[in-house]
């Protein structure tokens, strides 16, 4: 089983500017460590008014999810049905567990972001 977190796109985006990542198609290199880097969101709040019947907030989805859950997804928003829910952009980020790194990396990004 591969260990997942999500980063904010606020954060990817300063570890680039300061140089302490790179991100390649769908891998991000960070401070030598090498993650898959899949988009996603998380969901902050349903701002329509509905009931969060799939309960989604507090939860991530990637964007391929967002797509089989037939989602629209804008900046910042998702609408499903009748539901809109306000959303957090960033990155599922997954590093191999077979990385002798895995563990202590994937607990201090777990640890930034939960």
């Amino acid at each position: 089983m591969h260990a997942r977190v999500f980063v904010p796109q606020e954060a990817v985006e300063s570890w680039l500017n300061q140089g302490r990542a790179d991100l390649t198609r769908e891998v991000l290199t960070l401070d030598g460590n090498a993650f898959s880097a899949e988009p996603g969101v998380r969901f902050l709040a349903e701002v329509a008014g509905g009931a969060d019947e799939r309960r989604l907030i507090g939860r991530v989805q990637s964007n391929a999810q967002l797509d089989q859950l037939g989602a629209e997804h804008t900046h910042e928003a998702v609408l499903l049905g009748d539901n809109a829910y306000q959303v957090a952009e960033g990155y599922l980020l997954t590093l191999d567990p077979e990385s002798a790194r895995a563990p202590d990396v994937m607990a201090r990004l777990t640890a930034l972001f939960a």
